[in-house]
C-alpha cells in the first residue's frame, strides 16, 4: 500500500534531522577563494572597522577645504606640493600651516591614507586631478615644474574621502552561519583580512544507473539495442546545481545474479569507506520481472523506509537505510528513484533534495508560490482548442468547455487520490501576480516538456478539475531559485 506524500516528506525529513547529528563533525577549513557556494558553518563578524584609515576616493590633491573657499576661474587658490603618497605607503607627517600666505597640499592616490597633520582641517578633503591645473615653473629654477598647483573652485568638507569605519564596523556580522557563500560574501570577507573560512563539507553522493539496455559511458560492450543515459548525467547536474559532489558509479545491468554481485560489491565498498553521504540508484525499482533494486538492498540488510509513494510520476519510489560494515551504529540512506526521466526528475526534486536540504542546516523550507492557472495560447498547444479536464478514479474526459486551463491538447489526467506534479511554464506577472499555463505533454519518459518549462505545479489529492483562474502552487525547476 503506498504511503502519500506528505507521510513520506514526514519520514525524509524524520531521517535528515536523525541523520544530522551524524555529520555535524563535517566542517572544514577552505581558502577563501575556494569557498563559492559552500555552506558557512559559523556567524562571521569583521574583527576590525573598515577601512582601518581616513582615504582618498580618487587620484587628486589632499588640501584644506577651507583655503578653497573664495577659489574660481579668475582667483584660483595656489597649493604649495610638499608630498606624494601611494596606497600602501606610510603617510608623512605635515604641518598644516601656510608659509608666506601659500597652503600645503599632497598628491593623494586613490586608497592612499591622508597625511598626518597637528590640525585635521589641514587636509580635509581631496580635489580631483582633474580639477586642478599646474603652475608652470618658475623661469629660470626648473625644479619648481610640479611644486604648485591651482585650485579653481571650492571644495567640500570631506569630499572624496572615505572616512575610518564609513564601510564596516567591528562587530558587524558579514555571513550568517549555515548561508550559501555568495561572491558578494567573498568581497566583503576579502576587505576585513579574511583568508579562509569554515564551511560545511559537501554533501556526497554515489550514483548508479540500472538498465542493460543503458549505454555505457565510455563505450565499452555497448548493446546494438542500446539507448543512452539520461539519468545519471541529468541527476548529477541537479545535485551539483545544488552544492552536492556526486561520483557516478557505473550503470548496474538487469542480470539478476551480476547486478546483486555488483550492488553487494560496489554498495559494500561504498559503505564501509564511508564516502558517500547518499546513495542513489534510478530504474529497477518497479513491480516487473527485472526490477531488483529492493532485492538486493534487503540483502544489504537494508531498513526499508517506504517503497511506493502516492504521487504522479514517480510512484515506485523507494528510500531506505543501509548499514556501514563496520559502523554498526551508523547508517547511509538510499533513494531508488524510478527509471523514466521526468519520474526521476520530480522525485529527486521533491524527495531527494528536501533531504539534502535538511542535512544542511539551512532553514527554513521551501515554501510554494501561489500562481493562477491560465490556458496555453493556441500557438503553444499546437492549435487544438480542447480545454477541460475532468478527473475521475479511471481516468480523464475532454470537453469543449473553453472556461478550463490546464492544457489544450488530449491526455492531460490527473489522480484525485494521488499528488501530481506537472512541469508548467509561466505566462505571464499579473497585477503583481503569476500566471501559469501547465504543459500537457505530461509523459514521464519524454524529455522535450523540460526544454519548454521554467517551474513544476504541484497539485495535491482530491483536486478533479482544474479551471482557469484556480489557484496553484509552483516550485522553481530549480530547489532554492526564484520563480
Amino acid at each position: 500500500m503506498p504511503i502519500t506524500y506528505n507521510e513520506a516528506l514526514d519520514i525524509i525529513k524524520s531521517e535528515a534531522t536523525s541523520h544530522l547529528q551524524n555529520l555535524q563533525d563535517r566542517t572544514e577549513c577552505l581558502p577563501l577563494h575556494k569557498s563559492l557556494n559552500q555552506v558557512s558553518r559559523y556567524t562571521c563578524r569583521s574583527p576590525v572597522s573598515t577601512p582601518k584609515w581616513d582615504t582618498s576616493a580618487m587620484d587628486g590633491y589632499a588640501l584644506s577645504s577651507e583655503a578653497t573657499k573664495n577659489a574660481s576661474d579668475q582667483t584660483p587658490v595656489v597649493f604649495s606640493v610638499k608630498a606624494t603618497i601611494a596606497a600602501g605607503d606610510e603617510p608623512p607627517g605635515i604641518s598644516g600651516e601656510p608659509e608666506g600666505g601659500v597652503y600645503p597640499c599632497v598628491e593623494i592616490m586613490t586608497g592612499a591614507r591622508f597625511p598626518n597633520s597637528p590640525s585635521v582641517e589641514s587636509f580635509d578633503c581631496c580635489v580631483r586631478v582633474e580639477d586642478t591645473r599646474p603652475v608652470p615653473a618658475i623661469k629660470g629654477d626648473p625644479g619648481s615644474r610640479g611644486s604648485f598647483i591651482h585650485v579653481m573652485k571650492p571644495a567640500g568638507y570631506n569630499q572624496h574621502k572615505r572616512l575610518a569605519g564609513q564601510d564596516f564596523r567591528k562587530g558587524d556580522v558579514i555571513i550568517e552561519a549555515e548561508s550559501i557563500i555568495r561572491s558578494s560574501h567573498v568581497m566583503a570577507l576579502a576587505s576585513i583580512g579574511v583568508e579562509s573560512v569554515d564551511v560545511l563539507r559537501k554533501l556526497r553522493v554515489g550514483l548508479f544507473s540500472t538498465g542493460s539496455e543503458i549505454l555505457r559511458r565510455n563505450g565499452y560492450n555497448d548493446p546494438a539495442g542500446g539507448i543512452s543515459d539520461v539519468n545519471g548525467p541529468y541527476i548529477s547536474a541537479a545535485l551539483e546545481e545544488q552544492g552536492v559532489d556526486v561520483d557516478f558509479l557505473g550503470v548496474i545491468e538487469d542480470n539478476i545474479d551480476r547486478a546483486l554481485s555488483m550492488m553487494l560489491h560496489n554498495l559494500g565498498d561504498n559503505l564501509a569507506s564511508k564516502k558517500y553521504d547518499l546513495l542513489i540508484t534510478t530504474g529497477g525499482v518497479s513491480a516487473g520481472k527485472f526490477d531488483f533494486i529492493r532485492e538486493a538492498v534487503e540483502r544489504m540488510h537494508a531498513d526499508i523506509r517506504f517503497h511506493k509513494v502516492a504521487m504522479k510520476p514517480g510512484h515506485p519510489v523507494l528510500f531506505a537505510s543501509l548499514p556501514r560494515p563496520s559502523y554498526s551504529q551508523e547508517r547511509v540512506l538510499f533513494f531508488g528513484l524510478p527509471g523514466n526521466p521526468v519520474a526521476a526528475a520530480a522525485c529527486l526534486r521533491f524527495l531527494v533534495i528536501p533531504y539534502l536540504h535538511g542535512l544542511t542546516l539551512m532553514k527554513p523550507q521551501e515554501q510554494p508560490t501561489l500562481a493562477t492557472v491560465r490556458p496555453l495560447s493556441k500557438h503553444q498547444c499546437m492549435g487544438d482548442d480542447r480545454k477541460h479536464v475532468t478527473v475521475n478514479g479511471k481516468g480523464s474526459s475532454l470537453r469543449n468547455e473553453p472556461s478550463v486551463a490546464l492544457g489544450c491538447a488530449p491526455g492531460a489526467t490527473l489522480r484525485s487520490d494521488k499528488d501530481v506534479f506537472r512541469l508548467a511554464r509561466v505566462l505571464s506577472r499579473e497585477k503583481g501576480g503569476i500566471a501559469v499555463g501547465i504543459i500537457e505533454d505530461h509523459s514521464p519518459g519524454k524529455i522535450s516538456p523540460f526544454l519548454e518549462a521554467d517551474c513544476w505545479v504541484h497539485i495535491s489529492p482530491g483536486q478533479k478539475e482544474m479551471t482557469d483562474g484556480d489557484i496553484a502552487e509552483i516550485y522553481p525547476l530549480r530547489y532554492g531559485t526564484e520563480i
